[in-house]
């Protein structure tokens, strides 16, 4: 019988080259492709999914296999990264980042809050979404829009839209201590500039710093969908 592992694409250079172009050069970029190992965890960390199923603990341990290595780029030592509410990583005082993780890929981005006020990843197999998602994930504008752009993303303009949205959250919710729901904001591509830019359209939303509008960057390879921004 054929394992998940063995049936997911395989994350190349290729991948690893059009994540670290998502980010600005402030941003350590790690990207790690094999699963991780319970053992290089920090006491504290391993306790947190001592529960968990392996294949579970081995995506925590590549997530934080990720962050070491993304936090000796910055100069930082190497901190335990535990889960806070809704698993979000609670990160040290003056550093920001996000980790993300799908089959044969994963990606953890740091840098020093100097360099900016909140960061989001995230990456995905590039295949179709899941049936039953479209309603939830997309609203009406964004399935009028993405219908016409199919060809040009090279992917499932929904999947995309998924990945976009992910990684928006995961920039969100540690900033704001707030949960963003799917239909909270309103993205539009650019698949010319591999650009997006993300509104918010629910007026229960807070504003991140201030602000209602961002704007990130997003990439398809043959096997992922990457999208990642920086505030």
């Amino acid at each position: 019988m054929i394992g998940v592992e063995e049936l997911a694409p395989k994350a190349g250079a290729h991948e690893v080259g059009v994540l670290q172009s998502l980010f600005p050069r402030d941003c350590a970029v790690a990207v790690r492709t094999e699963p991780g190992r319970v053992s290089d965890l920090f006491e504290s960390e391993a306790v947190s999914v001592r529960d968990a199923v392996p294949d579970r603990q081995a995506e925590f341990a590549a997530g934080r296999a990720c962050v070491r290595q993304a936090l000796r780029s910055v100069g930082a030592p190497p901190y335990a990264i535990l889960p806070g509410k809704f698993r979000a990583p609670v990160w040290p005082h003056g550093l920001i980042g996000s980790i993300s993780h799908c089959p044969g890929l994963c990606v953890a981005v740091v840098a020093h809050r100097l360099m900016g006020k909140a960061v989001g990843v995230d990456v995905e197999t590039n295949d179709r979404l899941a049936d039953g998602m479209h309603d939830i994930v997309a609203i009406l504008d964004e399935r009028g829009a993405l219908d016409n752009l199919q060809r040009a993303l090279k992917c499932d303009p929904l999947k995309l839209l998924f990945v976009i949205k992910e990684a928006l959250f995961k920039l969100y919710f540690p900033a704001t201590r707030h949960f963003l729901d799917f239909h909270h904001a309103s993205v539009r591509l650019d698949p010319e500039t591999g650009t997006f830019e993300a509104e918010l359209v629910e007026s229960s939303a807070p504003a991140v710093f201030g602000l209602r509008r961002f704007t990130g960057r997003f990439g398809v390879t043959s096997g992922y969908l990457m999208a990642g921004g920086v505030i």
